[in-house]
């Protein structure tokens, strides 16, 4: 099981936003990001973090809005 705690949320990085898809953005996921002690999160952690999809919405409104 992946461990999701310190995680630097704030440094998530998104890819894969159409604006066509707007509200779903179904094709975003996060791309990169880093732990609280500024490590990179490995590709397992992305992709884990990106199968939540209200979380990648909401962070795809927050980039654009």
């Amino acid at each position: 099981m992946i461990d999701l705690k310190d995680i630097d949320y704030k440094s998530l990085e998104v890819d894969g936003i159409d604006t066509k898809d707007w509200p779903d953005f179904c094709d975003a996921y996060f791309s990169a990001g880093n732990y609280l002690d500024g490590s990179p999160l490995p590709d397992e952690v992305l992709e884990v973090l990106s199968e939540d999809g209200e979380r990648v919405n909401v962070a795809v409104f927050n980039l654009l809005f």
